[in-house]
């Protein structure tokens, strides 16, 4: 693998394949989990756990008071890594609603018909 070839790792180090990553954010109020996934064949050796604690790191050195993440219930084993790190579920009720952004995208992916997608928005 040529050198520009290669991602750079936390560390400094070449890498030669990305095996997981982690989305964060923080909005001065809350800081959130957004996704974070390492590949099945890298799983259980760690790779996940460190992620997840840079993560944290670097949402504690902006001041995030609070962490937030969310995972679906049925998921059983996302469940408990989340609880090995520290992470509690809490009594609350996460309400959703598809934006008319999010409908105008999917109907341009659709590529309707121009009819269909003259709606206004």
């Amino acid at each position: 693998m040529a050198e520009k070839d290669c991602a750079i790792g936390h560390e400094g180090t070449a890498l030669r394949a990305i095996v997981g990553t982690i989305m964060a954010g923080y909005d001065g109020h809350r800081g959130w989990l957004y996704t974070a996934a390492v590949s099945p064949q890298h799983r259980r050796q760690g790779i996940g756990s460190k992620l997840v604690q840079h993560a944290e790191s670097v949402l504690i050195a902006m001041e995030c008071p609070k962490i937030n993440l969310q995972v679906r219930a049925s998921n059983a084993e996302v469940v408990a890594f989340y609880k090995k790190l520290g992470y509690f579920t809490e009594e609350r009720i996460t309400h959703g609603k598809a934006s008319q952004i999010a409908c105008w995208s999917i109907l341009e992916y659709l590529s309707l018909p121009p009819k269909l997608t003259d709606v206004p928005v």
